[in-house]
């Protein structure tokens, strides 16, 4: 399996928080004039429309998506770490097997 690089990660990013947050504003661009009551220890704290919500919720919505974005770069970043760790190792006993011969040459 190929690693996600950072040439497709950080595009591959940007749909995917951009679709996070527009499916994330649906619901309350959708309901948006639906009366809410919101209580803690069954007494209202709020009582309003959704829409008067929209800012808080908003901001919810789009820390959600940035995480994802960036979680996105994250794996991609480690994905392609990974692959060259592992190229490096294969490189590494590589050149160990060709020392052991070469030093029983000169034995």
């Amino acid at each position: 399996m190929k690693p996600l690089s950072l040439k497709i990660g950080i595009p591959l990013a940007l749909i995917l928080t951009s679709g996070v947050l527009m499916l994330t504003t649906i619901p309350m661009l959708s309901f948006g004039d639906i009366e809410v009551v919101v209580k803690v220890d069954k007494e209202p704290v709020f009582v309003g429309r959704l829409n008067d919500m929209i800012v808080p919720y908003a901001g919810l919505a789009v820390a959600i998506s940035l995480l994802t974005g960036v979680t996105t770069v994250a794996i991609a970043g480690w994905q392609q770490a990974l692959h060259h760790s592992n190229r490096m190792q294969e490189k590494l006993a590589s050149l160990e097997g060709k020392i052991e011969s070469q030093e029983s040459l000169i034995e």
